[in-house]
């Protein structure tokens, strides 16, 4: 079993430890593209646009709970674009535009990326049917 040093010893690395790493990689990866890009002449990033991409990022990791099987799901929980860029006040083409500067790929592909790490966790569990875990994914 993996496992994360703590202060006082090892503890077992859970899946939401795991993201946790994951998500802090993916912003040193996206501070590495920034001062790639300013090295080879392209306009850095605002440190406001690297704050935008990220809160778009959080937001859509905060709407997407496969966990839920969809009659459980409110309509609430469906997000898109227009709504996160909305509630951080600027544009939905903006949002996408620094969203993609940041991350290298668009919001949809995002989305599908988190999709897919959540269905390799979810199919190893022999309880759910594949039909099942395609429905909480949002392919039924």
């Amino acid at each position: 079993m993996t496992t994360a040093s703590g202060g006082a010893g090892t503890r077992p690395l859970t899946v939401f430890g795991c993201r946790r790493i994951c998500w802090s990689l993916f912003g040193i990866l996206a501070q590495m593209v920034s001062s790639i890009a300013e090295k080879g002449g392209e306009k850095p990033l605002a440190p406001t646009s690297m704050q935008y991409a990220k809160a778009i990022a959080e937001a859509m990791k905060a709407n997407f709970n496969p966990h839920l099987p969809n009659e459980e799901q409110s309509g609430e929980q469906m997000f898109r674009i227009h709504d996160i860029a909305s509630s951080l006040g600027i544009s939905p083409g903006y949002g996408q535009e620094v969203f993609r500067k940041v991350y290298g790929i668009s919001p949809r592909r995002y989305l599908s990326e988190l999709k897919l790490q959540e269905a390799k966790v979810m199919i190893r569990q022999p309880e759910l049917t594949l039909k099942e875990i395609a429905s909480r994914l949002g392919y039924s």
